[in-house]
Formats: C-alpha cells, structure tokens, sequence
C-alpha cells in the first residue's frame, strides 16, 4: 500500500536518508492519484526536505499542496506559518496561526498562541509576541513561562520597568528558577541595580 512507502521514507528520513526518503515520497505523489490523505503527508514531508535544503520557494509550494489536498492538516499548516514568518511573509504566517488557534480543541489554543509568540519573536516582532503573551495570561494570569516570555520582550523593546514586573511575577508564581533569576539579573543590570542583579546571579548559580 502507498502508506508503507510514507512509513518507510519516515524511517529513512529518521535515520537521515532524506533523498530515499524523497524517492519514497514522490512515488506516493506519482501513483497515489485516489489517496488525498496521504498525498497530503507525502507533500508535506517534502516541503520540510526542501526547506531543510533552504528551498523555501519549493517547500512553500509543498505545504500549500498539503492544504489543498487537507485544510485540517495541522502539522502542515504550523510548518508552513513558521517558513512564512521567517521569510519575512508575516501577515500570511500569523493568518496560518489564526486559522490553527480558531479551530483547535480547547486545550491546544494555548500551544498556538506560545508558537506564534515565539515564531513573533524570532522575527523580532516583539510587540505581537506581547500581544500573544497577553492572550494567554488573560486566561492563566499565573502562567509563569508566558510572564518570562513577555518579560524578555518588554525588555527588547526598551519598557524595563513593564519587563521587570513582569519577570518578578513569573518568579513569584514559579518560585526560584535559574533562567528566570538570571533573565531578572539582565534586567536590573539595565535599570542599573547592579547589586540586585548580584544578588540574583548568585542565587541563579547556586540552584544550578
């Protein structure tokens, strides 16, 4: 059956065998006419093979062809928002995260809005990353890791003070934690409380 050939060219590719795994794909491509699904994962499989490459024009074409075939297609459609943003194509990646975010279960909402703060962030979109944070500490207002987050943000972008409310709130919910002690560190570092910042790499060392 042509899903074999997607089990195998996984294998291959797990095993970094990518162009017998290419094989194994595009032969499903070829003769799997009658299997949308699976052409769907054989398209998507090829669009992360050639942006592994730096082919970002031909797996583009890829992951849009895996839509096509199946809108629903998840994976897909996460891969294809974060090419998008980081080719600079950031209003059609978050459009991707805005479908996934809408049509997810309920307990996957959060996930999206933490990949499309970070794939923000990578970006350097750093006041889009805040506005993801904020979605989803209106719902969590103790969701320490988005705190860390937005504070590192903050922090970007210069609003030291915001940034260290931030960061003290994730460590207030957390307890003491090494990246968010070191982080806090940076922070007074540019407020100048060098002292504080002291303190807080010596705690930071001293868990780690």
């Amino acid at each position: 059956s042509w899903k074999a050939y997607l089990d195998r060219a996984a294998m291959k590719s797990s095993l970094g065998e990518y162009e017998a795994a290419k094989q194994d794909w595009e032969i499903v491509l070829r003769n799997g006419k009658d299997f949308k699904l699976l052409r769907s994962v054989a398209h998507c499989s090829l669009g992360g093979y050639y942006c592994g490459k730096g082919d970002t024009i031909n797996g583009l074409k890829n992951y849009d062809l895996a839509l096509i075939l199946n809108p629903q297609y998840t994976t897909a459609r996460k891969m294809r928002a974060q090419v998008l943003i980081n080719t600079k194509q950031i209003s059609k990646g978050l459009a991707d995260y805005d479908y996934l975010i809408k049509t997810a279960v309920q307990g996957d909402t959060e996930t999206y809005h933490f990949e499309r703060a970070r794939a923000c962030e990578r970006a350097g979109l750093y006041k889009e990353a805040i506005a993801e944070y904020a979605q989803i500490l209106q719902r969590e207002k103790d969701q320490d890791e988005a705190l860390y987050k937005r504070a590192i943000c903050r922090s970007k972008l210069g609003q030291m003070n915001l940034a260290l409310k931030d960061i003290n709130d994730a460590i207030k919910y957390s307890g003491d934690n090494s990246r968010y002690l070191d982080t806090r560190a940076q922070i007074y570092d540019k407020l100048n409380k060098s002292s504080l910042a002291k303190r807080d790499r010596a705690k930071a060392k001293s868990i780690n």
